[in-house]
């Protein structure tokens, strides 16, 4: 993983993934949606021979970011 400190979000759009993460195993399937807020915890990705997904590394800082506007927007 090149961005360690990234909150990754993975809509899976095709077929089927495996992985585990914080030693539970987890499988997803077309229209799951995951976020992972620490991919240190997370091992053992394995995707099925169509699998398809959109993928997304967003910085903590920026997640927290559109947090803090949400509350103010819902202020």
């Amino acid at each position: 993983m090149e961005h360690p400190q990234s909150v990754i979000h993975i809509l899976c759009t095709r077929e089927s993934m495996n992985f585990r993460f914080q030693n539970i195993n987890y499988n997803i399937v077309a229209g799951d949606y995951v976020i992972l807020a620490n991919m240190s915890l997370a091992s053992g990705f394995s995707e099925s021979d169509d699998y398809n997904a959109v993928t997304m590394g967003l910085s903590k800082q920026f997640v927290m970011s559109m947090e803090r506007l949400r509350e103010r927007l819902t202020d």
